[in-house]
This record gives structure tokens, sequence and C-alpha cells, in this order.
């Protein structure tokens, strides 16, 4: 009791994260909703945040209404990366139309050769120019805490300079596995791989904790580090934010509409599913007045072959890269959704899955039946799952969704999918 009378009530000391990021809208790029929801939950709990991430100009891709997003608290600090690597990609991916398409073409050879040969990824050409940006972030406010988000793994590489420097406790938040995933270690980089597990060693065991994304990969992660087993302590999966999904109007399609939300690569191809509509047009149970297949991103070759080869090319639709808005608009829209995984990404669940689950529209999945993903479509009732080469099960599939014989189970459809997982 104070001399008044009156109680004296302690209100809980606010707390400051400074969140690493190599992206952070109006970056479009992977792990920026991760971010996102990051920032607007862990002000409830306590702790402010201040973002430091490279800054847009370094970027292609942006959506500038991902910043209607970001808890108004959020402090944010972009840096330019002092890259050329880094901006010669994004010119040689940013460009339109023909005039210098060879130019962009060996751009993309040089960045890619330069990414191959880089520990651990290109952007190890950014670290001077982020350590000086975390430099005045710590100087400038008292932190609690560092968090850092990989890929890309690059970013950890300062972990040893932060504790030695600030003595402050450091959080490493792994969206992907990082030498777990065989296929970084392929060709030309396949001699990186025992150079990188040691310095991934050294950094994981100076982090005072490891967020997997996961179960699978924090498995593997105790399993390959069985010293490291307190400090992989925690799984925290992508999820979605159900007033942001409910927030946007699903788009309108006039025809039944399978829609693969993200893109796409020659290990993550939905040739499969291409495959599968042209038997199901030679049987004449599809045509392109009745069904749509819908792809984000621009396709690779191998996709646009196959459509070609299967007679299915006016029925499957490449739209590119669309703000994250339109694509929600298309996945509230759609008849059944695409998912597709690659064969060595078992420990990756995509943030896209959580945003179907929330929209309980039938999943189609496509990849490794033991990886995690799956496994989450399986357990929650909520679509079927396939092996790449599994054309003839995808196509009866598709048939049976066509002829409204594809639906989720009763349990998941029934549910409430207010979550975020």
């Amino acid at each position: 009791m104070t001399a008044s009378g009156s109680t004296s009530v302690h209100e809980p000391k606010s707390r400051t994260v400074l969140m690493i990021s190599p992206v952070f809208p109006p970056a479009r790029a992977p792990g920026s909703n991760r971010l996102i929801n990051f920032t607007r939950t862990l002000p409830d709990h306590g702790w402010n945040c201040a973002v430091i991430a490279m800054s847009e100009k370094c970027f292609p891709l942006l959506d500038h209404d991902l910043l209607k997003r970001v808890h108004p608290a959020t402090h944010v600090e972009y840096f330019r990366c002092g890259n050329p690597f880094e901006h010669l990609r994004t010119w040689a991916t940013s460009g339109e139309g023909t005039s210098l398409r060879p130019l962009r073409s060996l751009a993309r050879k040089v960045t890619t050769f330069v990414d191959l040969l880089s520990i651990c990824d290109l952007r190890r050409w950014s670290l001077r120019n982020l350590r000086r940006a975390v430099a005045q972030g710590m100087n400038s406010r008292d932190v609690d805490a560092v968090w850092i988000t990989g890929p890309t793994f690059s970013f950890f590489r300062i972990v040893p300079w932060l504790k030695r420097r600030y003595h402050v406790p450091v959080v490493l938040d792994m969206r992907d596995p990082w030498t777990l995933t065989p296929l970084r270690y392929r060709h030309l980089a396949r001699f990186n791989g025992g150079i990188e597990r040691k310095l991934e060693r050294h950094i994981f065991g100076m982090a005072d904790r490891m967020i997997t994304n996961t179960p699978t990969a924090q498995r593997e992660y105790i399993k390959t580090y069985p010293e490291l087993k307190g400090v992989f302590s925690d799984v925290i999966t992508n999820g979605f934010s159900p007033d942001i999904l409910e927030s946007v109007a699903p788009e309108r399609f006039d025809r039944t509409t399978i829609v693969h939300a993200g893109n796409t690569s020659t290990d993550r191809s939905a040739a499969t599913i291409i495959r599968a509509l042209g038997r199901l047009r030679e049987r004449g149970v599809v045509d392109c007045d009745s069904f749509r297949f819908i792809s984000y991103g621009p396709g690779h070759a191998g996709e646009h072959q196959a459509a070609q080869e299967a007679g299915v090319s006016d029925m499957v639709e490449f739209r590119g890269n669309r703000p994250h808005a339109d694509v929600l608009a298309a996945i509230r829209g759609a008849t059944a959704l695409a998912l597709i995984v690659a064969h060595g990404h078992h420990g990756s669940i995509p943030s896209k899955l959580f945003e179907y689950l929330g929209n309980a529209k039938p999943i189609l999945f496509c990849g490794p039946l033991d990886c995690d993903a799956a496994e989450i479509v399986r357990q929650a009732g909520a679509g079927r799952t396939f092996e790449f080469d599994q054309v003839a099960g995808i196509a009866e599939c598709i048939q049976e969704l066509v002829e409204g014989r594809f639906v989720v189970a009763d349990t998941f459809a029934n549910s409430d999918r207010r979550f975020t997982a």
C-alpha cells in the first residue's frame, strides 16, 4: 500500500526486439508475410518491434499495400545493400520486353554463378552495410533481444559479431532448413556443403534460441546437432490472418477453376497437373469453356511445353507475379487449390497452405507424400495428396472436382478455421 492507501500497480516493462530480415514490405518476397504477422502479434505480448531490412530499391517486386498490415508501432529502418550483384539480379529479373533480353539473360547467369560460389548466398556481399545498420539500431535504443530470419542465411553470419560486441540474446528464425536442404548443394555448389555445415554449427551454437517452422526440420536438426537440443526448443509454423483473408472479396470465376497461389520451378512444377488436364480433355471431360488452371508466377519452360504438348494451353493461365491481395482474391474464389512441394523440401510448409486451409476449399497436393505439408492436408481431411508421377490419379481427382464429387471431409468443412497454427 502507498501512503495514501491506494494500491501500487507495477506495469510490466515493455521490451524491444530488433528484427533483422532481408525482406520487409513493400518488398514482395517469401518471408514478408511471416514477419508482418510477428510484428502484429508481439506487441500484445509486451514486445515492441524494430525492424532492419533491405531497401525497396534492392527488390524487383513491390507491393505497397503490404505496409497497411504492419503494426503502426513498428519502427522500420531500411538500408541499401551496397551489393552490385544484388542490383544486377534485380535488373535481370525485373525487365520486360525483348530489346535487352540477351543482356538480361547473361546477367542472370552471372549472378547465379556468383551465388553458387558465395558462402552462404549472394547477400553475403551486403554484410558490411547490414552490420552498420544493426549498429545504428542497437545504439539508438535499448534492445532486449535480436531476432534474425532466414533464408537468406548470409545474415546469420553477423551472430558472432553481435554476441561479441553487444552480449544480447539472439533468436534465429528458420523459415527453411539451411544445410539440410540437398537442393542447395547441387552442381557447382556442392563443394560449399562441408564449409557451410561447419559455419552452421558454429553460428547455431552461439544462438540462444532456434525457431523452426516445421516439426520435421526441428527433428532433423536435433539429430544433426544433438548437443544443441535445448536450443531447438520451439516450432512456430507459418499461418494466416483471418481478418486479412476475410477482408478480400473473392474473384468471380465463370468455370471450374483450380488456383496455384505461387511461383513454380523445375523442382516444383505444375507439369503433372497440366498433363492430367490433357488426358481429361482427350476424354471430353473438360474444355476451355468449362475449366481453367491458374498459376501465379510466369511459369517455367517445362510447364509451357507440357501445356502445348497436352493441347491445353487455352486452359492454363500463368498470371505472373501479382500483389498478395489479388492472389488472396483468387484463392477465395477458386473451386479448388493446388499445392506443389519439391522433393528435398520435406521440412518446409509453404505459408499458402494455411491460407488454403483458412479458405476451406479442396486442396490438390502434388509432391513427396511423406513431407509435413502433405501430412497436414491428410490430417485435416482437406484434400488429396499425389506424387509427381501420379498423372492418372490427379486426372481422376480433377474429374471428381468437375463432377462435384471432390469434397473436403465434413470435419474440416464444418470446423472453425480461425487459427494461425
